[in-house]
């Protein structure tokens, strides 16, 4: 069974990717799928032909998003452990009394 993707999706996580098949020495294909893992599994639909380009620029919207979201994350780490420092030498130097 097929799912049909609603036409007024944004992002969805994961990459579209072809795959051949060989029938009588006859090469055939692409035939294209989406593929993403979720809960340590690894998914994968058939994306149809007319729908194919909307999917791709899906996925890509979802990279962007999440390669974003992580550099924010790794940006925050850092400042968390500059802080982090910071107040380790301030105590070392005594601190101040309140």
């Amino acid at each position: 069974m097929q799912k049909r993707y609603p036409k007024d999706l944004e992002q969805l996580p994961g990459a579209v990717v072809g795959q051949y098949r060989h029938y009588k020495g006859k090469r055939l294909g692409p035939y294209w799928f989406r593929v993403w893992r979720s809960g340590g599994e690894l998914h994968k639909v058939y994306v149809p032909a007319s729908d194919l380009e909307s999917i791709r620029a899906c996925c890509a919207a979802w990279r962007h998003r999440r390669s974003e979201s992580r550099r924010r994350r790794d940006e925050s780490i850092a400042r968390f452990r500059e802080l982090k420092q910071l107040l380790k030498l301030y105590t070392r130097l005594g601190g101040m009394d309140w």
